[in-house]
């Protein structure tokens, strides 16, 4: 008899990105992990493994997120740790990468505790990163 489960992917970070000044959505965003837990770079070494060249040119990963129209992205599933985001655009684009630290928390009852960036913000003479941590399970 085959057993099987199934879970449900659970979101660990999500946020926003948007510009400073004019508050305007950026869709198509890069949101990209850079440095995890050693647990979640394993997982991504397998995986590239997997993908083998493939993955250096794939855009959605378990590390690597593009915004969508809304300028929203999650990560799911991720192990508790500390995470470094790193936001940018096209190369050629005015505005600077920005860079935000994260925490996923440990889980709660079984569900991971999402955790909310309010908004990544890019300016086009500075980089700021607004930032406003709120653990919440998941509903």
């Amino acid at each position: 008899m085959l057993n099987m489960s199934i879970t449900n992917p659970q979101i660990a970070i999500a946020g926003r990105v948007v510009e400073g000044e004019t508050k305007k959505i950026i869709a198509g965003a890069m949101v990209k992990i850079i440095e995890m837990p050693e647990v979640f770079q394993t997982k991504l070494s397998l995986k590239a493994m997997q993908y083998g060249s493939q993955w250096q040119k794939m855009f959605e990963r378990p590390d690597c997120k593009i915004t969508a129209s809304d300028g929203y992205f999650y990560f799911i599933n991720l192990p508790t740790g500390e995470y470094v985001l790193e936001t940018s655009l096209s190369a050629n684009s005015t505005y600077s990468k920005v860079k935000t630290k994260v925490k996923v928390s440990d889980s709660i009852n079984g569900k991971i505790p999402t955790t909310i960036i309010d908004d990544i913000i890019f300016s086009l003479t500075k980089v700021n990163a607004v930032i406003s941590h709120r653990d919440e399970p998941n509903r």
